[in-house]
């Protein structure tokens, strides 16, 4: 029952966010990025398990980190990476599938970064991947601004970055946000 509680809670806070965004209406405030990190991570858990897709959390829970910003966005960003992943993994057929959330902080610039082992993202298309409409999924499965409404939320909204690069084992996208 908490889980459907937590869920039907999550989907109700994501049409607000979204609404939010494309009315361009944004109330920032502190917000823990810890706990909405945390609270993102616990919704992809459950499809990331049933799915047999380990989740290596690397984020340690005790950092307090307090950042101006929409609530709910960053939940948003860090959700669509990782079911974009578990989808990667499970077209390309991965054996022993993982997804890798890690976070690192300095004083003005905190890191997360969220990798696969799906085998990385083709040169050809790496240029696009942030652009509206552009989706490698058939029509019904996707419709291309996922990626680009995260770059959006990162970069205008948080004016931070979001970078893809390749890595040995897959794709990392890798999150940086500015912060006193």
């Amino acid at each position: 029952m908490d889980l459907i509680v937590n869920k039907s809670t999550y989907l109700s806070n994501t049409i607000n966010t979204f609404r939010d965004f494309v009315k361009n209406e944004k109330v920032y405030k502190q917000i823990n990025v810890i706990e909405e990190i945390d609270q993102a991570v616990n919704i992809v858990k459950t499809v990331l398990d049933d799915c047999n897709i380990e989740l290596i959390n690397k984020i340690e829970s005790d950092i307090v980190l307090s950042m101006n910003m929409v609530s709910g966005e960053l939940q948003q960003v860090i959700i669509n990476l990782v079911n974009n992943a578990k989808d990667v993994l499970i077209e390309n057929k991965i054996k022993n599938p993982w997804v890798k959330i890690e976070l690192s902080n300095t004083p003005n610039l905190l890191k997360i970064s969220i990798e696969d082992n799906g085998g990385g993202v083709p040169t050809e298309i790496r240029s696009r991947i942030f652009e509206p409409y552009f989706t490698t999924k058939h029509q019904s499965q996707g419709t291309g601004l996922g990626l680009h409404i995260c770059y959006k939320i990162i970069v205008e909204s948080m004016q931070g970055t979001l970078k893809l690069e390749n890595t040995d084992n897959g794709a990392n996208f890798l999150i940086e946000l500015p912060h006193n």
